[in-house]
C-alpha cells in the first residue's frame, strides 16, 4: 500500500509482532521437551499442561510488545519524502524512515536472541 505516517507505523508493528508470536510457541515446545526428555532420564515423571508452556510464550510476546511501544513514542517510522533526479526527470519517493537506527538494531538483536535459543535448546535436546 502507500507509505503514510500510519501504515509505516502497521508495518513495523506487524513484522516484528508476527515474528515473535511465531517463534515464541516454538520455543515453548522445544523447552517443554527439554524438561520432559531429561526427567524421563532421571526415571522422574513430569507433567507439563499446554497452559503451563503457553506461559512460557507471554513474556516473549511482552517483550517484544514493550520494545515496539518504546521505540513507537521514542522514534516511531513516519513517511517521508524525497525526490530523486538520477535519471534525469524528478521521481518523488516516498519511505517509511526513523531518525535512528536504534529501532532496527534492538529488534534485530531480540529476533537473533530468540534464534539462537531456539538453537541451543534444540542441540540440548539432541544431547538428551
Amino acid at each position: 500500500g502507500e507509505n503514510n505516517t500510519p501504515m509505516c507505523m502497521l508495518r513495523y508493528w506487524t513484522f516484528n509482532l508476527t515474528f515473535s508470536m511465531a517463534v515464541a510457541p516454538l520455543l515453548a515446545k522445544v523447552y517443554r521437551l527439554w524438561q520432559l526428555i531429561g526427567s524421563a532420564k532421571k526415571m522422574k515423571r513430569r507433567k507439563i499442561t499446554v497452559q503451563q508452556a503457553f506461559t512460557w510464550t507471554i513474556p516473549i510476546i511482552g517483550i517484544q510488545i514493550i520494545i515496539l511501544f518504546v521505540f513507537s513514542f521514542v522514534d516511531p517510522p513516519r513517511a517521508t519524502e524525497s525526490v530523486n533526479f538520477s535519471s534525469g526527470e524528478p521521481l518523488l519517493s516516498i519511505q517509511c524512515k526513523t531518525e535512528t537506527e536504534a529501532h532496527f538494531y534492538t529488534n534485530t538483536a531480540y529476533d537473533a536472541m530468540l534464534v539462537l535459543s531456539g538453537c541451543v535448546l534444540s542441540f540440548f535436546d539432541k544431547e538428551h
